[in-house]
C-alpha cells in the first residue's frame, strides 16, 4: 500500500524485546518493576536526544525526528507499560488474586480461550484477509 516506507520496528518487534526484557528483570520485585517501566515512560519526555536519529538507534525510542515508517514501536516509552503490566501480575499472584480469579475448564471458556493462545497466527492471517477485503471492496465501488 505504501512502497516508499517499510517496517524496521514495528509491533511485532517491540512485542519480542520486550518479552526478552521481561525475562531479564522477571525477577525483580513488583514494586522495583512498577518503578522501572514509570521511568522508562517518563524517560520518553526527558531524555530525547538528536543522538538517536541514526537509524540504528531509531528503535530504541528517543530521538527527535519522526521516524518515516508504516508501522514504528520504539522500545521507550512502550516497554514501560509491558513492565507495569508485569508488575501488576506479580503482585496480583503473590496476593493470590490470579487463583481466585480462575475460572473452571469447560469446552465453552477453552474455546474462547483459544484466540487468546494463538494471537501470533491471528494477527498473521488477519492482514491478507483485511487487504483482501478492502481490495474487493475498492474494485466493486469503482
Amino acid at each position: 500500500a505504501l512502497p516508499e516506507y517499510f517496517v524496521y520496528f514495528g509491533i511485532l518487534h517491540s512485542i519480542a524485546a520486550s518479552s526478552l526484557i521481561g525475562l531479564l528483570v522477571l525477577r525483580l520485585p513488583a514494586t522495583a518493576l512498577a518503578a522501572l517501566g514509570a521511568a522508562i515512560m517518563a524517560a520518553s519526555y526527558i531524555l530525547p536526544s538528536p543522538a538517536f536519529n541514526a537509524p540504528l538507534l531509531r528503535f530504541i525510542g528517543l530521538a527527535t525526528e519522526p521516524a518515516m515508517t508504516v508501522d514504528f514501536e520504539p522500545l521507550i516509552p512502550w516497554v514501560g507499560p509491558f513492565l507495569l503490566g508485569l508488575a501488576s501480575a506479580k503482585w496480583a499472584s503473590a496476593r493470590g488474586l490470579l487463583h481466585r480469579l480462575a475460572l473452571p475448564d469447560t469446552p465453552v471458556l477453552r474455546r474462547l480461550a483459544w484466540p487468546g493462545q494463538h494471537s501470533l497466527v491471528i494477527y498473521l492471517v488477519h492482514q491478507p484477509i483485511l487487504i483482501a477485503l478492502i481490495w474487493v471492496a475498492s474494485y466493486l465501488s469503482s
